[in-house]
């Protein structure tokens, strides 16, 4: 993907590994591939490790070190580049793989 994404996803995880894979490789069958996420990782660093294994440049990781998911939502919009936002928690994921295109060309 070249230049700005469209959509920054900012998701906040704390202790939930299994739920944040399924929502990030939700985000990688999405049809619209310019996204960013922002996984924000609140808890021991499982939602980082879950981050980094996807091995897509679109998913990076930030660590909030345990200062709940309001800071985790701030640190996550202050490294957003995207000209819309989508925040979902750890446990949600978008079942549409249109659902960003259908949003976009709504807009």
């Amino acid at each position: 993907m070249s230049g700005e994404p469209f959509f920054s996803v900012l998701i906040p995880t704390r202790g939930r590994p299994e739920f944040l894979a399924r929502d990030l490789a939700s985000l990688e069958r999405q049809t619209l591939g310019a996204w960013e996420a922002w996984v924000v990782e609140d808890g021991a660093g499982e939602g980082l490790l879950v981050a980094r294994s996807f091995l897509d440049p679109r998913v990076q990781g930030v660590r909030n070190r345990g200062q709940g998911q309001v800071a985790a939502r701030n640190t996550g919009l202050a490294l957003a580049r995207g000209r819309y936002l989508l925040f979902l928690d750890d446990d949600d994921w978008l079942l549409d793989a249109a659902y960003l295109h259908r949003v976009r060309r709504a807009q």
